[in-house]
């Protein structure tokens, strides 16, 4: 009897888990801050539903053939993000910078379905508006916009996938296991589907998503894939880590 008992509360236990996670997720997960910045003479609005948009940035460097896709991480948006474009055009590239639905001046609220279409937005405004070709479009996604960026390498073509900081899943940032039937930004199952170069990178002496969501990524990937565990980078600065000869290898 008691061991029924146990089971039950433990059924119970589960089930409270599964309700938990389902209803709440939403209000955990997404940080997006307070858009406290003066929209730029440069800001360009994105289209990604009759009644939704997002905002974005382009920089381009004079002579550079190939354009970065960049999709940022949770709590940061196009304020902070324009710290990060001098370091790109730096480097030899164009770069597009822009923020998920319900982060900076965006529209909407912040959602898995709302962050897929806005990377596929941002994707085909650099492909289809500016008429960049998808071999010169790299893709790169920092912590939650691996996500992005492994979305918009399974259902577009761009050169190559970059993932900085990335996550096998969300609850799976906490459990390292698959405990419940379902998850959210579930890049271990999509990362199986992408078939373009991929490179996985991340710090040692992350605190937030361990290396071992790295590692796992790298073990589930199709070639081509490189896998880079940076001694000591923590999990906000593996972009200006990054060795100029890996710079250079994007650029061919």
């Amino acid at each position: 009897m008691r061991l029924i008992i146990f089971l039950l509360l433990l059924l119970c236990a589960y089930g409270f888990l599964m309700l938990y996670a389902y209803v709440m997720v939403d209000r955990h997960l997404y940080f997006p801050p307070q858009a406290s910045f003066q929209k730029p003479d440069n800001m360009i609005e994105i289209q990604v539903a009759k009644d939704a948009h997002i905002t974005a940035l382009y920089f381009t460097r004079p002579g550079a053939q190939k354009t970065i896709i960049y999709s940022h991480g949770n709590a940061e948006d196009l304020h902070y993000l324009q710290q990060l474009a001098p370091h790109i055009l730096s480097q030899g590239f164009n770069v597009l910078l822009y923020d998920y639905e319900g982060y900076g001046h965006s529209s909407g609220k912040p959602s898995q379905k709302a962050l897929y279409r806005d990377a596929l937005a941002a994707y085909d405004y650099i492909h289809k508006e500016k008429q960049v070709p998808q071999e010169d479009i790299i893709v790169m996604g920092h912590s939650l916009g691996s996500a992005a960026a492994l979305y918009m390498g399974v259902h577009r073509a761009p050169a190559k996938v970059v993932l900085l900081s990335p996550f096998l899943s969300v609850f799976r940032v906490v459990t390292y296991v698959p405990l419940l039937p379902f998850d959210y930004f579930n890049n271990a199952k999509l990362i199986k589907q992408l078939h373009r170069p991929v490179s996985i990178i991340h710090g040692s002496a992350d605190t937030i998503i361990a290396p071992y969501h790295a590692k796992v990524l790298y073990q589930l990937a199709n070639e081509p894939k490189s896998l880079d565990i940076i001694a000591g980078a923590h999990h906000n600065n593996v972009l200006g880590q990054l060795r100029a000869s890996f710079w250079k290898q994007l650029l061919q």
